[in-house]
């Protein structure tokens, strides 16, 4: 990893959140039929947002969320271009978890709409495991999907960054 050039920096500033979710290769898999104007990011407890860096530039956002007290949803949302740095930025969010939160959080959840293939494909190979679908839960250009539920617990992602 260290020679990487993924980088992740939690953030509270709800405003570079907002333009990064705003950005239109980002947004438009973000939100079906919302408005910017009408969009707030959460900035609560449960919740901490990442911002990703390639080589200094910004990359992307994640939304970690606390579902439980021992599990947390993972959601990444890369510019287009840095789409083919997900491995990389999976190994640096998974440093990121181990280094940075509790041992009692053994859990991490990610939850993945049917249209996008490619990253439910790209979770199998970062070691998540589908655990379920959710089903009719997801809505992009007015078409209704399902959601792919997919997780891996603490000690998967120990064995992974080893």
């Amino acid at each position: 990893m260290d020679d990487s050039l993924i980088m992740l920096s939690p953030t509270d500033n709800m405003f570079m959140v907002k333009s990064i979710l705003f950005h239109d290769d980002i947004w438009s898999r973000f939100s079906d039929g919302v408005k910017t104007e009408d969009y707030e990011p959460d900035n609560n407890d449960r919740t901490q947002w990442l911002i990703i860096y390639y080589d200094q530039e910004i990359a992307g956002v994640i939304r970690v969320f606390c579902e439980t007290t021992c599990a947390i949803q993972f959601h990444p949302y890369m510019i287009k271009p840095y789409r083919k740095y997900v491995r990389e930025m999976t190994e640096a969010f998974f440093h990121w978890f181990i280094d940075e939160i509790p041992r009692s959080i053994l859990k991490i959840n990610v939850m993945t709409p049917d249209c996008y293939k490619s990253v439910i494909n790209a979770t199998k190979k970062m070691g998540f495991t589908q655990e379920g679908i959710n089903r009719d839960s997801y809505r992009k250009d007015g078409i209704v999907y399902n959601q792919t539920m997919s997780g891996i617990t603490r000690k998967e992602v120990e064995r992974w960054v080893v």
